[in-house]
């Protein structure tokens, strides 16, 4: 699995239960999964958390899908991606395909890149059997 997937499943689950990211990444390891096990009664592995991770991040998308939204609508402003490339300094030359980074992090969820719906199938596969029937009809 990528970082970017990696790391955006663990957003979720530090943003769903209030834990700060920036402690949790930048600080000493904190036990994140052993304490929600403690506060939950839960005996879940880190794979099981970060499918809930999964779960969350493909419901925020499926929000989006469901008010309009589409992938197209977010737009990065060129110097973020380095257009046009700086001429100086350590990012001298240096651009960044974002279409590039969308499309693999849309695969590696299962949405379509053109609309951003989640397939059906992985919808389902996450136990969102309501929001598959929401967006799918």
């Amino acid at each position: 699995m990528n970082n970017q997937v990696l790391n955006s499943k663990f957003k979720q689950i530090m943003d769903g239960v209030g834990l700060c990211l920036f402690g949790a990444c930048c600080g000493p390891k904190i036990p994140v999964f052993e304490w929600l096990n403690a506060a939950t009664g839960w005996n879940k592995t880190p794979e099981d958390y970060l499918v809930i991770g999964e779960r969350i991040q493909t419901l925020r998308q499926s929000f989006n899908v469901r008010e309009g939204i589409k992938p197209d609508d977010f737009k990065l402003h060129g110097r973020i991606k380095g257009q046009p490339p700086l001429t100086y300094g350590p990012h001298k030359n240096v651009t960044i395909d974002t279409d590039a980074m969308k499309k693999y992090f849309f695969d590696a969820f299962g949405w379509d890149l053109a609309t951003g719906k989640p397939a059906k199938a992985r919808l389902e596969k996450l136990g969102l059997n309501e929001v598959a029937k929401d967006i799918y009809g």
